[in-house]
């Protein structure tokens, strides 16, 4: 009997021991699908947050669009718009191109002070102020460059803005063209002597 019961123990584990190896193998696999379940999930959340942000890109383009239409009835306000622009910030850079030119004179005159009185305590003084108007030029010079920058950005803006309102402006002539040639309505224009009176 007890050679049956260690048989039967034995054929239990080996039983057991299969349906462990099985439940495994089973749960790896359900594990792997998860993964690509995941994998999957976030692949998707990816290209629908792409899309939403295509779109937000495409409302924006599209307000724009619609801001230009209606800010300009012509190539010659666009023109308008940038002169204006510009002119703001031309007005600053020759303020700054003055104040510059200034501030070389006075530098000059505290230099030729600085060398009648070599040797005088008042040297330390005039040195201080030399420094001051070094810097103050450099910083000048900064503006300067950085409102050059500022126009062409803005040159390069309006020059955008105008080709952009051209093309839209193209575009819904060649609608409205299309819409009045496909309804059949065809104008009519009277030529000067034929109409009848």
């Amino acid at each position: 009997a007890d050679l049956f019961e260690l048989e039967l123990d034995k054929m239990a584990n080996q039983y057991e021991t299969a349906q462990r190896a099985q439940q495994q193998q089973s749960d790896q696999q359900v594990d792997e699908l998860l993964e690509k379940l995941k994998e999957l999930a976030r692949r998707q959340e990816q290209e629908a947050e792409r899309q939403r942000s295509a779109e937000r890109a495409r409302e924006e383009i599209a307000r724009r669009d619609r801001a230009l239409v209606s800010s300009y009835n012509s190539e010659a306000e666009i023109d308008l718009a940038r002169n204006r622009s510009l002119q703001t910030i031309n007005t600053v850079i020759l303020s700054a191109q003055a104040f510059s030119e200034q501030l070389s004179k006075r530098k000059v005159d505290v230099e030729a002070k600085k060398a009648e009185s070599a040797g005088k305590p008042v040297v330390a003084v005039l040195d201080r102020e030399l420094e001051s108007i070094d810097l103050e030029l450099a910083r000048q010079a900064d503006v300067i460059a950085q409102k050059k920058r500022e126009t062409s950005a803005i040159t390069a803006k309006y020059d955008a803005d105008k080709q952009r309102w051209r093309e839209l402006v193209a575009a819904k002539a060649s609608t409205k063209s299309a819409a009045t040639a496909s309804a059949g309505g065809t104008a009519v224009i009277p030529v000067a002597g034929t109409a009848k009176k």
